[in-house]
């Protein structure tokens, strides 16, 4: 009988499996820090002061890593053992040079592993009175199974080759009763050079280990560790990417006025309370070279760095698979009094209209010109293509909006194309409220007075308790603050007589009352707001109009379902065999009608860039802005990624 040991499995394969192996050790070396925390709770179960409910949170807590741990690992063996029992080698009775003969007649050189699998075995023999003595089928001999594997050494000057090399076949003398030399079983296993190769086989079975495989387990301990090291070092900058993300995400301050102060630390400081390998790694410097901790500014910066780059490329690679995109921009003065301005891309995405920041910096100037080659600059910084671009919104601003030198002409020139120019309707609409505030006296004087009867109420806490319903302030840019401070007074215009009689009985409050009653008269006559207002496009990709119109008539009656553009995208975007149609869908839902969008990112602005933190440079308040506005995108990020680029950004003094 022979034992066929497969040598199918190359190097490479060897490799694989001690890599399973060191991964599910570091593994096990992780889930063993949770001990500690396991007995902390057992020690706070019997506490007098116990709070149930925060003592369950914090058990189930525990108990889900550990579950989480439990069942990477439980796959990870299920997989591997699978693995090994399909690919399992076989015993076989063939003869063949890849098996390892445990016959007598083979006497070739064993290795250290080959050696160690025939002890193992034994001799390979019925079973009989003496333990060493084999049999070979081949020679059809007998030999010592002890002498033959370890025959050599001290005391092998009298070892006699029959039992090691050649073999016993004089049957009638193994245990014969005649002379000594007749009876050469006994006298072969009492013999010196027999006791001296039974004893080194006997020093070499209760080994443990030898050199070698003390080496192989301490490298394997080493590589355990390692493997644990990289898994904790990447779970502490993914848990402080977590924080960076949730920061920049609700537009919070990183650092305070000193360094143990800033939300990121005390935010990192929270996590180490309720995560005992996150704890271990800032308080074992041991795990930490140099003693890096990643909590300085530098490092914040470093992590609001990764996560705007993420953030941006992903909003680019939407820009690249767009058909079409329009181009809007904006500024605004900031706490530190640097214009700055923002530029937005509408595309479509899935037939839904999308806008996104891709670009916000400083420019010293509102010149038409120089606002173009901004614009095209960061275009081209960005890898957007101009091609792409069929419309542009600004402003009503003569710079942005001029016909000569205004931001939409100086853009047709240098792309030598006319790209049609869409006001932007909110600006519009504040216009006409703005101008037709001031065609007639009396609407000027209408909302002098709704300015006044705000400033009378909001000055006095007593008075400003008397009224259910806030007036509004007449604010000076939003003029949609005009129609909710007249909606506010008419809404609430018995109470707010009722209120200034409470205050008091004068004349001219009396005064102001009629007068406003008479306005607002004057007001509901006099103001109509049209919305009808529709937008036609030409679409200049289409081939063949005759077979758009062809199209356009198939699906005529289908589109008359619907009551918008956005609410027909749903039908077009699943007309395949209507590719100009689709196009025309497109083109029409990135064509922009606002620069709200620029307008919100101000917003933002003034909340990361106040005049606490009025300080950052503009590739920060970039990044930070991003991640404030384009939440959508940061919550989509794999930090694991994320983890990987931070490591290859510079040489890190720890590996991941």
């Amino acid at each position: 009988m022979f034992l066929e040991i497969s040598e199918e499995s190359s190097s490479s394969e060897t490799l694989k499996e001690d890599y399973c192996v060191n991964t599910i050790g570091a593994d096990l070396r992780i889930r063993s820090s949770f001990i500690s925390n396991c007995e902390k709770l057992i020690t706070e179960s019997t506490s007098p002061d116990l709070c149930n409910e925060h003592f369950l949170l914090k058990t189930q807590s525990l108990s889900k890593e550990i579950k989480v741990l439990s069942s990477a690992i439980y796959d990870l063996c299920s997989s591997k053992l699978n693995f090994i029992s399909t690919n399992r080698g076989e015993i076989d009775d063939k003869n063949d040079e890849n098996l390892i003969s445990r016959d007598s007649a083979n006497n070739k050189k064993f290795t250290d592993d080959e050696l160690r699998y025939l002890t193992t075995q034994g001799p390979f023999q019925p079973k009989i009175q003496y333990n060493y003595l084999e049999y070979s089928k081949i020679k059809d001999a007998a030999f010592c199974f002890c002498c033959r594997l370890f025959g050599q050494g001290p005391g092998d000057a009298r070892a006699e080759e029959a039992w090691t090399t050649k073999g016993v076949d004089s049957w009638s003398k193994m245990k014969g009763r005649g002379t000594q030399k007749a009876r050469k079983l006994v006298t072969h296993f009492k013999s010196a050079a027999h006791k001296a190769a039974e004893k080194r086989l006997q020093i070499f079975s209760n080994k443990k280990s030898n050199v070698d495989l003390m080496l192989n387990a301490d490298r394997r301990e080493a590589d355990q560790k390692r493997e644990q090291l990289l898994k904790i070092n990447e779970k502490i900058i993914i848990s402080l990417l977590e924080v960076a993300r949730f920061l920049g995400r609700q537009s919070l301050a990183f650092q305070g006025q000193e360094h143990d102060e800033g939300n990121f630390v005390e935010a990192v400081n929270l996590l180490r309370r309720r995560d005992p390998v996150m704890n271990k790694w800032f308080n074992d410097p041991s795990l930490r070279p140099y003693h890096v901790s990643y909590l300085t500014n530098r490092a914040q910066n470093e992590f609001i760095e990764i996560l705007g780059k993420s953030v941006h490329q992903s909003i680019l690679n939407d820009t690249y698979n767009s058909t079409f995109i329009s181009v809007t921009i904006d500024s605004t003065l900031d706490k530190s009094h640097k214009e700055i301005y923002t530029i937005i891309t509408r595309f479509e995405q899935n037939f839904e209209p999308k806008e996104r920041v891709i670009a916000v910096a400083e420019l010293p100037s509102k010149v038409g010109q120089d606002i173009c080659d901004f614009v095209l600059n960061q275009l081209s910084l960005c890898g957007i293509s101009t091609d792409k671009i069929i419309a542009q919104s600004y402003d009503n601003a003569s710079n942005m909006s001029g016909k000569n030198t205004g931001v939409q002409e100086c853009l047709n020139q240098a792309l030598n194309r006319k790209i049609p120019y869409i006001p932007c309707s909110t600006h519009t609409r504040n216009l006409v409220v703005q101008h037709g505030s001031s065609i007639s006296i009396e609407f000027v004087n209408f909302f002098k007075i709704l300015q006044e009867l705000f400033n009378f109420f909001n000055m006095s806490i007593k008075r400003h308790a008397l009224l259910s319903l806030l007036l509004k302030d007449l604010s000076k840019t939003r003029w949609s603050d005009r129609y909710n401070s007249i909606k506010a007074v008419y809404s609430s215009y018995t109470e707010i007589i009722e209120s200034l009689d409470d205050v008091t009985e004068n004349e001219m409050i009396i005064k102001v009352n009629i007068e406003l009653k008479d306005y607002l008269k004057v007001l509901n006559e006099k103001l109509n707001e049209d919305d009808d207002k529709q937008i036609k496009s030409i679409e200049p990709g289409i081939d063949d109009e005759d077979l758009l119109f062809a199209e356009v008539n198939a699906a005529q009656s289908k589109i008359s379902e619907y009551e918008n553009v956005t609410q027909a995208c749903k039908l077009i975007k699943n007309l395949n065999h209507y590719p100009r149609l689709q196009r025309v869908y497109k083109y029409l839902i990135t064509i922009p009608v606002s620069i709200a969008s620029n307008e919100r990112s101000f917003s933002k602005l003034k909340i990361i860039k106040n005049y606490l933190r009025s300080t950052k440079t503009n590739e920060r308040l970039f990044y930070l802005m991003l991640c404030a506005i384009e939440k959508d995108k940061l919550d989509e990020l794999n930090l694991h990624q994320s983890a990987k680029e931070w490591a290859k950004m510079k040489d890190r003094r720890i590996d991941l």
